[in-house]
């Protein structure tokens, strides 16, 4: 037999949407963090192509970029 407390549909309904909720939640914060992740890897690249290239501004960009992404992650973990 089933310990479970019975719910009428309105209970239901919430419950489900309360779910919904933390799963669009948790879906927008791994989206962030890909985004993020994407940004740093794409400063990186172009770091590295600056250093095989001989291109001093093309690296600087690439280590600006990076530590832009970088930032936004910090002042995203300060506000969280």
């Amino acid at each position: 037999m089933c310990n479970q407390i019975p719910l009428n549909a309105k209970q239901g309904n919430l419950l489900v949407m309360g779910l919904k909720d933390k799963a669009k939640n948790k879906a927008k914060e791994l989206i962030d963090k890909a985004e993020e992740r994407s940004e740093k890897n794409e400063g990186k690249a172009n770091e590295i192509a600056g250093k095989i290239s001989g291109d001093p501004q093309r690296k600087a960009e690439g280590k600006a970029k990076q530590a832009e992404a970088n930032a936004k992650h910090s002042a995203k973990k300060m506000k969280d």
